[in-house]
């Protein structure tokens, strides 16, 4: 069983609530990423898609829009990961320490959950 902390991206870029989704934008572009994760002192409170920064030109922060909270721990099963990027359509995860100080730690994507199916098939 390959569970999410073996896959998971460490490195990732993030931003508060304070942020404006221009700077968040241009974030995205720089680091070449379409989800930030959106943190107040390390806890994740949100995501925002690249989607939905463009869509929300009236709100002028991160924390302005509806910030759905999806996310996974890292012990969690990666088939668990994929289902949860399925049912909610989308490609990217927060990885969370635990559901107790939501300290984000990471990402996981459709990308890195393919690519390890893959090896398993062939």
């Amino acid at each position: 069983m390959t569970l999410v902390k073996d896959i998971m991206v460490k490195h990732m870029v993030a931003v508060s609530g304070k942020t404006s989704l221009g700077a968040a934008l241009k974030l995205m572009n720089q680091a070449r990423v379409s989800l930030l994760p959106v943190v107040e002192s390390d806890r994740l409170i949100g995501v925002i898609s690249r989607t939905e920064a463009e869509a929300y030109e009236g709100a002028k922060k991160a924390e302005e829009i509806n910030l759905k909270l999806l996310f996974v721990e890292p012990r969690d099963d990666l088939d668990y990961a994929a289902k949860m990027m399925v049912e909610n359509r989308v490609v990217r995860l927060p990885v969370v320490n635990n559901t107790d100080d939501m300290k984000c730690i990471g990402v996981v994507t459709s990308t890195e959950v393919a690519s390890h199916h893959k090896k398993r098939i062939f």
